[in-house]
């Protein structure tokens, strides 16, 4: 039975840091559609306010939710865990396509 290939660490940390680079990128790519979207939901705050209304608790909480997980993103990549930085990226995504939807965009 032949013995399995010896792994190349420098091959491994070559792809490793390969993507961590794509994944810091996709996280930098989802806080810019995020700041657009906290751009926009401060003006709608503000409209909705000077005529007595609120923006609408779900709204408030997704973008809470967003700004917690791009924050844990972000924190993932500067500690290297790959796995993290895509689970949150992933589900901060999915709060930017709600909130993207709810802004009509």
């Amino acid at each position: 039975m032949p013995l399995p290939p010896q792994q190349n660490p420098q091959a491994n940390s070559a792809a490793l840091n390969a993507e961590l680079d794509a994944a810091e990128h996709e996280i930098d790519q989802l806080t810019s559609r995020a700041e657009g979207i906290n751009s926009s939901l401060e003006n709608l705050q503000r409209q909705q306010a000077s005529m007595g209304l609120g923006l609408r608790g779900d709204m408030a909480s997704k973008q809470a939710s967003m700004k917690n997980n791009l924050a844990k993103a972000q924190d993932a990549i500067q500690h290297n865990d790959l796995d993290r930085a895509k689970r949150y990226s992933k589900l901060a995504e999915n709060d930017i396509e709600a909130l993207e939807k709810f802004l009509g965009r």
